[in-house]
């Protein structure tokens, strides 16, 4: 909901000068049909006109426009009773005291024609308070659309600006494959393999890049990067690699798998082969899970940065909604993560 004028100070100044200059248009319009308006009756008139404005537009704003149509005629019947008791007190009750007059004083005081009277003004100045309130909601409109595009631009820039790091470094590997390609083969492959591997990294971080891919395809990346990791703690042979074959043309997030084996491959025990990795993917009912488990490094010396996980789960949840859960568990000293998908 968009703010109400009373919460910007400047909006106060041109309330002020409007009302001011509207004042003085009435004052002007009746001298010209012969009706003498005192000043002391413009100080009078004028703060009633715009409480019939303001509160029309209040109504508007704080009920009608979040649905609450009863509550907002209740209020306004209740606003419009007591605006009409303050007129009567102002026009004839206490009119020979204060000298107020709100009304052509020619025509006899009768409960329907003060009736009447109520509804033009309230009519009349309620409209003001509607075009207001519509004025508002438009700028709030344009205001939103604006800072939503700024958010989309900046939201590109950074995509892009991330994009170039890795397209910089594809573009090095590509060399270094090419330079090396006579020298020594068996490098010269490896470094092919990370060519691929940034390529495809690349390709995930685009804007306008696929948002799901093949399991096949992620599968395969996923080995890409296994076989890039050489590491005296790691030893590729710990991994029990499971894909069900029949989950191949299924579709996942780029990335996906690889972020659960990076996660491995930073914080698990990789080598020892009486303490397997295990990386399972599997049909469900009404879709696939994927199943990773590991022991922990207790003494690894790498730092967990604690987000890697955590923006997994935030692109899974701009995917899929409700359709997925991902869940990490601790058994003893064995690290289990759960990503149920349903499609």
């Amino acid at each position: 909901m968009f703010e109400t004028f009373t919460k910007n100070p400047r909006d106060w100044r041109f309330h002020l000068g409007f009302w001011l200059c509207y004042s003085l248009w009435y004052w002007l319009v009746n001298s010209l049909d012969g009706t003498k308006v005192s000043l002391w009756e413009l100080v009078w008139v004028t703060p009633m006109f715009a409480l019939a404005c303001y509160a029309c537009y209040l109504i508007l704003e704080h009920y009608v426009f979040i649905g609450a149509y009863w509550k907002a005629a209740l209020i306004f019947l209740g606003f419009f009773l007591a605006y009409s008791f303050l007129a009567y007190l102002l026009t004839y009750k206490e009119a020979p005291k204060w000298g107020v007059r709100m009304y052509n004083n020619e025509v006899a005081y009768t409960q329907l024609a003060f009736l009447q009277s109520m509804l033009v003004i309230v009519g009349r100045y309620g409209v003001f308070g509607f075009a207001y309130f519509l004025i508002k909601r438009s700028i709030y409109y344009w205001q939103e659309q604006v800072e939503t595009e700024k958010s989309k631009q900046r939201y590109e820039y950074r995509s892009l600006a991330g994009t170039a790091s890795l397209h910089l470094m594809g573009n090095l590997t590509e060399e270094w494959y090419v330079a090396l390609r006579e020298v020594s083969k068996e490098l010269a492959l490896e470094i092919r393999k990370a060519y691929l591997l940034l390529i495809y990294l690349m390709e995930s971080h685009r804007i306008d890049g696929p948002k799901v891919i093949t399991i096949k395809q992620e599968w395969e990346a996923m080995e890409r990067y296994i076989e890039l990791l050489h590491s005296p703690s790691f030893h590729p042979e710990v991994l029990k690699l499971e894909l069900d074959e029949q989950l191949k043309a299924y579709t996942v997030p780029p990335t996906t798998f690889v972020s659960l084996l990076e996660n491995v491959a930073k914080h698990g025990k990789t080598d020892d082969l009486k303490k397997p990795v295990l990386f399972r993917v599997e049909p469900i009912t009404g879709g696939y899970r994927v199943l990773c488990s590991n022991y922990v490094e207790q003494s690894s010396g790498r730092t967990s940065h604690g987000v890697g996980l955590e923006n997994l789960r935030r692109r899974l949840a701009l995917q899929y909604g409700d359709k997925f859960s991902l869940q990490t568990q601790w058994v003893g000293d064995v690290f289990r993560v759960e990503l149920i998908v349903k499609t």
